[in-house]
């Protein structure tokens, strides 16, 4: 059985997403979506069954597991997932998995294939100072299509 979803904790879902790496106060949620910090914090949690902080905070675990995947150090993928700092996402990831984040990489070989919706999420995370878009791209596809 299917429950309807808000459409206000749905516009602050696709918010966090868009900007997982900051670290934008709850409140500014809130006022995106036009309700109290109090009632969108129930709201939010009675719907997806977690706190505003701590579904950005497995979001921000799921990028930066992408950004492993296609090959950046833990240290690099942390911090483009909006983590502070690698020994952060690394205790995160723990306290959320029970493994470490070297175990993760261990298991799976580090290899995780990814839908192009997926790739147009990361590649504002991977794109450098120097890269253009088309090379940058052309470096996440042929890494995924390896991995792949």
């Amino acid at each position: 059985m299917f429950r309807e979803i808000d459409p206000r904790v749905i516009e602050v879902v696709r918010h966090i997403q868009q900007t997982a790496t900051f670290n934008l106060p709850v409140a500014s949620f809130a006022e995106k979506a036009g309700l109290s910090r109090s009632y969108l914090e129930k709201l939010f949690k009675a719907q997806t069954g977690l706190p505003i902080t701590r579904y950005r905070l497995r979001y921000r675990i799921y990028l930066a597991a992408i950004l492993l995947g296609m090959g950046y150090s833990i240290t690099d993928a942390a911090l483009r997932a909006g983590f502070a700092s690698s020994s952060h996402f690394s205790r995160t990831y723990r306290a959320l998995t029970g493994e470490t984040a070297s175990q993760m990489l261990l298991k799976s070989g580090a290899e995780i294939l990814m839908e192009h919706r997926v790739l147009r999420l990361i590649l504002p995370l991977v794109r450098g100072a120097g890269d253009s878009d088309e090379e940058e791209e052309e470096r996440v596809v042929g890494t995924t299509a390896i991995a792949g």
